[in-house]
C-alpha cells in the first residue's frame, strides 16, 4: 500500500490512497495528534487528519468503489484526549460538547455508510497523565473535570445512538 504522505508543489499532503481496499481489509486510520474535528493538534496540526476527515476519507473510498461499509465489521473509535491538551497551549482546544459532538457526527456518518458494530472508548482520566501532573494541581483538576464531563456526554450520546435501527453493538469501554 502506498504511503499516505505525498509531496506536491504546494508542500506535503496526507491522504489515504486505499483505492477501494477498505471494504476488504482492516484499516487503521489512527494518526498521532489527531483531534475529533478535521485536523490535529500541535505544530503539525493542519497536516494531521482529524477523525471527521478520516471518516470522510472512508466515505470517499467506499463511494469510489460503489460499496457500503461492512455491517459485520467492528468500528473502533477512540478520540478526544488531543482536544483538551496540547504541548503548545495550556487552554482547552475544544469544549466537551464540541468534542463529543464531533464523535457523534463521526459515528452517525459511519452508521449512514452501513457500519453497525461500534466500540467507542471513554477518556481515561486526563488529569492523571504525566503532562497534566507536571503542570500542577490546577491543570490536573481541569483535565480530570473535563474527562468526567466528556464521558458523561459521550454516554448520553451513545444511549441516543443505540436507538438507531440495526445497531448491534455500541459500547463504551
Amino acid at each position: 500500500m502506498p504511503s499516505p504522505i505525498t509531496v506536491t508543489r504546494n508542500g506535503p499532503i496526507v491522504s489515504p490512497f486505499f483505492n477501494g481496499t477498505l471494504n476488504e481489509n482492516s484499516v487503521n486510520f489512527a494518526f498521532g495528534g489527531s483531534q475529533t474535528g478535521t485536523a490535529g493538534s500541535g505544530e503539525f496540526g493542519d497536516f494531521i487528519p482529524g477523525v471527521l476527515k478520516q471518516v470522510n476519507w472512508f466515505r470517499r473510498d467506499l463511494a469510489r468503489e460503489g460499496v457500503r461499509a461492512d455491517s459485520e465489521a467492528l468500528y473502533i473509535l477512540w478520540a478526544g484526549p488531543n482536544d483538551y491538551q496540547s504541548v503548545l497551549t495550556p487552554v482547552p482546544l475544544f469544549s466537551a460538547q464540541e468534542s463529543v459532538g464531533n464523535i457523534e457526527r463521526a459515528l452517525s456518518a459511519l452508521y449512514n455508510l452501513g457500519a453497525r458494530n461500534f466500540l467507542v472508548h471513554n477518556l481515561l482520566d486526563l488529569g492523571k497523565t504525566a503532562r497534566a501532573l507536571s503542570q500542577g494541581t490546577e491543570e490536573s483538576t481541569r483535565l480530570s473535570t473535563v474527562t468526567i464531563l466528556h464521558n458523561f456526554l459521550l454516554e448520553d450520546t451513545l444511549s441516543d445512538l443505540r436507538q438507531r435501527k440495526g445497531i448491534s453493538s455500541l459500547q463504551p469501554s
